[in-house]
């Protein structure tokens, strides 16, 4: 599952270039997911303290599911609550929310902290390459 900020959602289209419908997040079941990822951006603001996406970050990380953010998208991750004495990495302008929050600022563009694995925009095929095996071990544990 990947979540995205912006304010005005591209069209998405199947192979044939049939029209995808989005999927709130109030529609999902956390349990039916390993992971989450939060992609962060402009619009990232409208989505603070947003009950719909703290309630899904919250039953993620209680049923401890991999929380995942590039950019910015750590700080619905902070909003939460959850993420409290971890280390993550976030955007620049972020930076001052996420720290409020009791989030530890990593001084590296990728960094993984338990069941978060957070990443700088830019550092994307990076993270796709940790976020993989590191979701598939958390899985193999259980």
């Amino acid at each position: 599952m990947v979540t995205s900020t912006v304010s005005t959602p591209p069209v998405r289209r199947d192979r044939a270039g049939r029209s995808i419908p989005y999927t709130r997040i109030s529609d999902l079941s956390p349990s039916d997911f390993d992971a989450a990822i939060f992609i962060g951006g402009e619009g990232i603001q409208q989505h603070y303290e947003d009950s719909d996406i703290i309630s899904f970050i919250r039953e993620m990380a209680h049923e401890d599911r991999v929380i995942a953010s590039i950019g910015s998208g750590s700080a619905l991750i902070a909003d939460a609550g959850v993420a409290r004495d971890v280390t993550m990495v976030t955007a620049e302008y972020t930076a001052d929310k996420v720290a409020r929050e009791g989030v530890s600022l990593a001084d590296k563009r990728l960094y993984i902290d338990d069941i978060f694995i957070t990443a700088d925009a830019g550092k994307e095929r990076e993270f796709v390459r940790e976020f993989v095996p590191f979701v598939e071990d958390l899985r193999s544990d259980e």
